[in-house]
């Protein structure tokens, strides 16, 4: 079930009453109405003011980030549900990933597995980002720095940085203590292991970088539909 009409409390409580099924397609749709009950609410990583045109389909107003297109004006143009942890990560050692045909694996995953449906669906993972940003991140991890003689990509004033060469992308301030709880989240519900140096990472992440009061919102918002809260952010989101 899809939460199809514009975002009211109505919407969430009906939301409470009768639970979303797991699926990307409908977590989409729920992570509009969450995202519109914020307070001025941006994209992920560059902060771009997000434009709500109907009930249904939302923009990233572009020059209100400095955002410069790097070169595709069609995806840059469009907002789309950023997975924090790429679905590569949590799906590929899944024997439905491990048993398809080569550049099949998440689509036989979403058709079999249960499992990856859940994780693929989850609102604790999944922000509004800029399409071409999405796109160029990719699967890539997250560092603190790329090499300075490695191509990067930019995207004017957004401090968004990625290297296709490296498989490496480096995030802004702004978004480093979200993507962590994502991380250290989807690590503890799904038994995710992430690597020594990521578990080091993200943990300095979440201890610089606190949650804003719409990141708490978000939260809220998530749990009512979803029946759970990120830990991660409920625990510091306590002490605002």
């Amino acid at each position: 079930m899809t939460l199809k009409a514009f975002p009211t409390a109505l919407t969430l409580l009906f939301a409470v009453c009768f639970p979303v099924y797991a699926d990307f397609s409908s977590a989409k749709e729920d992570l509009k109405i969450i995202v519109a009950q914020l307070d001025k609410p941006t994209t992920l990583y560059c902060g771009c003011r997000l434009i709500f045109k109907s009930e249904d389909r939302y923009f990233p107003e572009l020059n209100s980030c400095g955002y410069a297109i790097r070169e595709n004006k069609e995806r840059a143009s469009r907002i789309e549900a950023e997975h924090i942890v790429p679905a590569y990560v949590f799906g590929h050692t899944l024997s439905c990933w491990a048993n398809a045909p080569k550049g099949h694996g998440r689509e036989q995953c979403e058709l079999t597995s249960r499992l990856f449906d859940v994780m693929e669906s989850d609102l604790h993972n999944l922000y509004p980002a800029i399409g071409e940003v999405n796109g160029d991140r990719g699967n890539y991890s997250f560092t603190n720095r790329i090499n300075s003689g490695s191509e990067t990509f930019t995207y004017g004033q957004c401090k968004m940085k990625i290297s296709p060469k490296l498989g490496e992308a480096v995030p802004p301030d702004r978004a480093k203590g979200i993507i962590a709880r994502a991380y250290l989240y989807m690590s503890q519900r799904y038994n995710l292991a992430l690597t020594v140096a990521e578990e080091k990472l993200f943990t300095a992440w979440n201890e610089k970088y606190r949650p804003d009061k719409n990141e708490c919102r978000r939260n809220e918002l998530i749990e009512l539909i979803q029946g759970n809260d990120n830990p991660f952010i409920t625990e510091k989101c306590r002490v605002l």
